[in-house]
Formats: C-alpha cells, sequence, structure tokens
C-alpha cells in the first residue's frame, strides 16, 4: 500500500507556493503557475493531491488527473521540498503513485517535463517510463517538453 496521503488545501498551498520558482510554463501558456495549473485541474474527474506528511507539515504533492484514455492516470505537476531533496523522496514519490494507482486498475501512467529538468527526467526514466514525444522549443526559455509514458505490468 502506498505512504502517499490525500493533501488537504492548507497543506499543499505553502508547497505551490515554494514550487513557483520551479516551474517553466509552456510558449502556449507563459503567464501559467503551478497554482494556477493545480487550480484549473481541480475540476478533472481523476484529480487528487497526494504527497508526503513528515512531521507536522507536506514536504512533496504529486497531482493526479485523468489520462487520455479510461485506464490511463496523468502525473500533473509534482514537487519536493527544497530541504527534504537528495535522500530520494521524489522517486518514492512516483514509485508510490505507479502501486497505488496500479491497485485502482489503472494500466498505464502518462506525464510531461521539460528537457532542462534532468532530476525529474531521470526519475521517470530510471523507474521505467519511455519518451513518446517530444515537442521542441515549447517551453519559454525554448526549451522541449517531453512526454512520457508508463506501463503498469500485473504481477
Amino acid at each position: 500500500m502506498s505512504n502517499l496521503e490525500r493533501l488537504t488545501d492548507e497543506q499543499l498551498s505553502p508547497l505551490l507556493n515554494e514550487s513557483e520558482h520551479a516551474f517553466l510554463p509552456s510558449k502556449n501558456s507563459p503567464d501559467e503557475t503551478a497554482t494556477s495549473l493545480v487550480e484549473k485541474f481541480r475540476d478533472d474527474l481523476n484529480y487528487d493531491a497526494l504527497g508526503y506528511i513528515i512531521g507536522n507539515r507536506a514536504t512533496s504533492y504529486i497531482i493526479a488527473l485523468s489520462g487520455r484514455t479510461g485506464n490511463e492516470i496523468a502525473i500533473g505537476p509534482m514537487y519536493v521540498a527544497e530541504d527534504s531533496r537528495g535522500n530520494g523522496l521524489g522517486k518514492q514519490q512516483v514509485l508510490d503513485f505507479v502501486q497505488l494507482f496500479a491497485e485502482r486498475g489503472y494500466r498505464s501512467i502518462y506525464t510531461k517535463t521539460w528537457l532542462g529538468n534532468t532530476a525529474a527526467r531521470h526519475t521517470f526514466e530510471s523507474l521505467g517510463f519511455i519518451e513518446v514525444n517530444r515537442y521542441e522549443r515549447d517551453r519559454v526559455n525554448g526549451d522541449a517538453t517531453i512526454s512520457y509514458a508508463h506501463q503498469i505490468i500485473e504481477s
């Protein structure tokens, strides 16, 4: 069973504020922020804000969204607090997300990041996510957006 917990708005809000500097919007939505993106996703049928609580505060978040098909879930924005980095929490968060949604019957996971986000790319690739598309010069800084997919293998 996953160690991820559903985050309340009060737990999520400080992390969203902290993560604004780490968010790189696309050229199509240059004013988008992590907060505005999460607000936009709240109406999604499968929206869920999950994360880890360490001590009395949330130290990470990962947003679940509907995928392109009924048996696919998408990872929206995700973040690990700066003071909680370097010990594998981001990788564990993705592992727990995969396990949780596999238990819920989903068979594939889809996500996006940008080329310069090497920590996220390394995490996804080390967990078996495969690059399925690349949109060159898609981000406001000219960076590419990379789409990843992961097939959940039934055990």
